[in-house]
């Protein structure tokens, strides 16, 4: 079985392996980089990073069982999680907000203007 770039798991029984694909390793065998057993996961960087996923999540054990989060429920998760955070920020008067506070509150930003011109198109834009 294969693993979308779109999830991030995390292994409640058995074992998987995360190998390298044949064709970067030497002598076109894949090499195990981890192996990720119960209440390990995988597949985080690709999501958080939006990148597609440079290795490959094979099933060594023969029951494997897997908790499997899909882009967008991982992304609502997180939302949900630095909503909360902006709004305990903004909930701090102006004159008491640290360094950290404003940065919280610019990536906060950043990430919303890049979340929104990634998904629309430039003619959506204008």
């Amino acid at each position: 079985r294969t693993f979308s770039d779109a999830v991030v798991s995390q292994v409640l029984r058995g074992t998987v392996s995360i190998e390298a694909p044949s064709e970067h390793s030497s002598g076109g065998k894949a090499m195990i980089l981890a192996r990720k057993t119960a209440q390990h996961g995988f597949g985080d960087l690709a999501l958080i990073e939006n990148i597609p996923r440079s290795n490959d999540a094979v099933v060594e054990s023969e029951e494997v069982d897997l908790l499997v989060l899909r882009k967008e429920d991982y992304q609502l998760t997180m939302n949900a999680y630095r909503a909360e955070e902006i709004l305990k920020t903004l909930a701090i008067p102006t004159a008491d907000r640290t360094d950290a506070d404003l940065r919280t509150l610019k990536q906060f930003i950043a990430d919303k203007i890049s979340f929104f011109t990634d998904n629309h198109s430039d003619e959506e834009l204008l």
